[in-house]
């Protein structure tokens, strides 16, 4: 999973790491709202990194993680805690 610090008005990504070193994220994030800017972090889910580093378009993307989704749903057992992007 991939950690974004991203402007909240223009949606422009200023910052990007792994989730492991989310706090980085976090500290960065305290450093832009200190000098005026507003922003927000979001956590990736697998379906959107992979669709980011496959470069897909959005509509791409929203197939793909409906399909994993979908893979997942069927697999008895497995639905609980999953979360459809």
């Amino acid at each position: 999973m991939q950690v974004k610090v991203v402007e909240k008005q223009g949606r422009e990504v200023l910052y990007s790491c792994q989730l492991s070193d989310q706090e980085s994220a976090y500290i960065f994030a305290k450093k832009m709202e200190d000098i005026g800017l507003e922003v927000e972090i979001l956590s990736l889910s697998s379906a959107e990194s992979l669709g980011d580093a496959l470069g897909l378009p959005p509509e791409e993307k929203d197939h793909l993680a409906t399909s994993i989704h979908e893979e997942l749903s069927d697999h008895e057992g497995i639905e609980e805690g999953i979360k459809k992007d």
